[in-house]
This record gives structure tokens, C-alpha cells and sequence, in this order.
């Protein structure tokens, strides 16, 4: 039985997007949101050289045991089929619309993503990030 956890995040990439906008869309708050052509800023606060070169906005959508990863991405899944056309004209104005499962586990694990569900997703225009912690 795995023991993992994971965090699930909503991610949004665009050329010209406003994050006011993407929060409007999506119905969160962001943890991090940046404009296309704002400072670059540092973990510090501090300023790095150059602008964003994309707009950038994410959100924590949820979090729990990795056996139940495929039930929270379902209802992820059935909340933005919701804003369908509004990703739709994210991403066909040069956007990305993406799930990014962060997964933390000590030891090996496994989890079944069906294909229904990884249909679904992309039906609606979203990607799926997998981003692996291990021991």
C-alpha cells in the first residue's frame, strides 16, 4: 500500500494574459501570479535582471494520499469542464492550461490514472505535470 501524498496545483502559462483575468476564470486565488513584462524578482524580493517573458499564474487545488490522486484530479476535471471555452481561448491564444501533481513519497509507489480520466482532461485542454519527490 503506498503511503505517498500529493499536492495538486492549477497552473497557467500565457503570452498575454492578465493574472486579474485568470483569477476571474478559474474562481482562486493564486499562491503566485506574475504579468508578462513585469520585474523579475528574487526569493529575497530582490530584483534580477530582465522581465517575465510570459505570463504566469498558479493555485493550490487540493491535497492527500496518493491512492486518491485519481479522484481528485476527477473532480478537478468536472470543475474546469465548466470553463471549457474560457481555456479554450487560452490556449488557442499560445497558452497552457496545466494540473501539476507534486508527489512526495519515501519508497516506491503507484497510482492508476485511467484513460477516461487523462481523456477527459485533454479534451479540455489541460496538460498533467508530474513532478516526483523521493527518498
Amino acid at each position: 500500500m503506498s503511503t505517498g501524498r500529493y499536492e495538486l496545483s492549477l497552473r497557467v502559462f500565457h503570452p498575454r494574459e492578465e493574472p486579474g483575468v485568470l483569477t476571474s476564470i478559474f474562481e482562486r486565488r493564486p499562491q503566485t501570479a506574475w504579468a508578462r513584462g513585469t520585474a523579475r524578482l528574487g526569493p529575497d524580493g530582490g530584483r534580477l535582471p530582465g522581465e517575465h517573458d510570459t505570463t504566469y499564474w498558479t493555485a493550490h487545488v487540493g491535497s492527500g494520499e496518493i491512492r486518491d490522486l485519481a479522484g481528485a484530479l476527477g473532480g478537478l476535471a468536472t470543475d474546469l469542464a465548466g470553463r471549457r471555452a474560457d481555456i479554450e481561448r487560452l490556449v488557442d491564444g499560445g497558452g497552457r492550461v496545466e494540473c501539476l501533481v507534486g508527489w512526495f513519497e519515501d519508497g516506491n509507489s503507484a497510482v492508476e490514472l485511467p484513460h477516461e480520466l487523462l481523456h477527459e482532461l485533454g479534451d479540455i485542454g489541460v496538460d498533467l505535470a508530474l513532478d516526483v519527490y523521493g527518498a
